[in-house]
């Protein structure tokens, strides 16, 4: 039953980024510990969230793995792994400000966290509906005196503990901003943030990359470690035919801020 949940959490989770993915295909092949996804599409609204004074215009994927540790899931980490990312975004219209626009942001980020919690819940319960529904039993609160570890309880601890510990492995980073319509330039501007890759990772109070289970830490906060290798920031002529290529346009501008590394 566990492994359904998981199963559900992740899929909810990918899906919000990316369009196109094969929910039965994923759930088989997250059972078997890996799953592979390659040219999908960004979700328009991936970046909503985060209630940024732009929109995406378009966004690709060339590569999306998933792999899980079944075996040993309270002692490793999941690992998502995203290949050739390429979003070119543009700034938000004035004109396209609604009455939300008003709203404070940390209360609007507040806001979807709590969702989120929200549906994690909701997920929780429809598996653990499912589950009665085909075991038949409406009883579960008796499986759970005897077996501590079927507990929704006991679950819902060890899914915290996994959402805790996923690695992000992103690598070939390319986010362009394109502002062709004078939004919030004078002039026809466009930038480019190009990253080598970005590793986020869980960490203990020191820093170091390390599994964390916080009731057995007694804490509250989960520490993560974010390293970026070879990242720039460029100026690009607008009209480049090339900055639709995910592997990285070829451009007439120069560096802002040359390749660097930051951890």
């Amino acid at each position: 039953m566990l492994e359904k949940v998981v199963e559900s959490v992740l899929e909810e989770y990918v899906s919000e980024w990316v369009e196109g993915l094969d929910s039965e295909k994923m759930k088989v092949a997250l059972f078997a510990g890996k799953v592979e996804f390659r040219d999908l599409r960004m979700r328009g609204a991936a970046l909503d969230k985060f209630q940024l004074p732009m929109k995406m215009k378009s966004g690709s994927v060339g590569r999306l793995s998933i792999k899980v540790p079944w075996k040993r899931l309270t002692s490793q980490g999941v690992k998502i792994q995203v290949e050739d990312v390429f979003l070119v975004v543009q700034p938000t219209n004035l004109g396209d400000a609604g009455a939300d626009e008003d709203d404070d942001s940390y209360l609007l980020r507040t806001r979807w966290a709590k969702q989120q919690e929200v549906r994690m819940l909701e997920i929780l319960e429809k598996v653990k509906s499912d589950g009665t529904a085909a075991s038949g039993d409406g009883d579960t609160d008796g499986a759970g005196d005897s077996d501590p570890t079927a507990s929704w309880g006991y679950r819902k601890k060890i899914l915290n503990t996994i959402l805790d510990n996923v690695t992000f492995e992103f690598t070939n980073i390319h986010i362009r901003y394109e502002d062709s319509k004078h939004v919030a330039s004078p002039i026809p501007l466009a930038l480019g943030l190009m990253i080598d890759s970005i590793i986020i990772s869980t960490t203990n109070a020191n820093g170091q990359a390390e599994f964390v289970d916080r009731a057995q830490a007694r804490t509250a906060f989960v520490h993560r470690r974010l390293e970026m290798t070879q990242a720039s920031v460029y100026s690009d002529n607008i009209e480049i035919p090339g900055a639709k290529d995910p592997k990285g346009p070829s451009r007439s501008g120069s560096n802002i801020i040359h390749p660097f590394k930051l951890v």
